[in-house]
């Protein structure tokens, strides 16, 4: 947790603070600041959030004084497929590429000027810290908003909406939404029982070139309508899109 208090400016002279900004992990603090790898509901996340106004000295009366600017959400679920061929196989979300981030199996996409998604193989993060009990093959997928706008589309403006249970139902359901625009590709997939003409189109959905060579068709369906036949071809043991949706 931190605080920014961000200085007022008059003719180049600094003459106070115009606000203060707050900026906190609720799932840490529910964690004692140790890590965010476990389960953490809907009610949990009140619980901690009103402890830390609670801590901050902020009153009950003020919550509705207080903006809520940015958000980070997501979710924590143990697929039933290897972490390392999930991440390795997110290839676009819509038709922006993945690019790996801060470590090997994490990805991430600037969606929109203000809004990242974010997908990595949290079990692996912490891996050396076995304490925590966070089960390795642990997948985090997860909404970061960058502007105040993106925030309230979310019907969160103030600290009293992070507060009703409610806006967590649409935050589920915004991540369900997110993934649909995900193509997950399968590098490991069971080709057993397909024929010749599916392996080969299986092979090249494996990779990103593939995909890129199908966003520069002028026809702009043609990008969505490979990646259904894709998804339908890979059938349920194979589809780890629609494997991660389900859970």
């Amino acid at each position: 947790m931190s605080l920014d208090f961000r200085k007022a400016m008059e003719r180049g002279k600094v003459i106070g603070y115009g606000h203060l900004e707050i900026i906190a992990n609720p799932h840490y603090h529910f964690n004692h600041y140790q890590h965010n790898g476990n389960d953490f509901a809907p009610t949990d996340c009140i619980e901690a959030i009103a402890d830390i106004l609670t801590y901050l000295g902020i009153e009950q009366t003020e919550y509705d004084s207080l903006k809520v600017v940015n958000i980070e959400f997501g979710l924590n679920l143990i697929p039933e497929s290897d972490i390392k061929n999930l991440i390795n196989g997110l290839l676009f979300y819509k038709k922006t590429p993945f690019i790996t981030g801060a470590f090997p199996y994490y990805k991430k996409t600037d969606a929109t000027n203000y809004k990242q998604i974010k997908a990595y193989a949290k079990g692996l993060q912490f891996l050396d810290y076995p304490q925590y009990g966070i089960h390795p093959n642990t997948f985090r997928f997860e909404v970061k908003t960058k502007q105040f706008k993106n925030v309230a589309t979310y019907g969160i403006n103030t600290a009293t909406d992070l507060l009703n249970l409610e806006t967590y139902n649409r935050l589920g359901q915004s991540l369900l939404n997110e993934w649909d625009f995900i193509l997950c590709s399968n590098k490991e997939p069971d080709l057993s029982n397909s024929n010749t003409d599916e392996v080969s189109f299986i092979e090249q959905g494996k990779n990103d070139e593939y995909w890129s060579k199908l966003i520069s068709e002028k026809h702009r369906n043609t990008f969505q309508l490979n990646k259904e036949k894709y998804y339908k071809m890979l059938e349920r043991k194979n589809n780890l899109h629609q494997q991660i949706k389900t859970k």
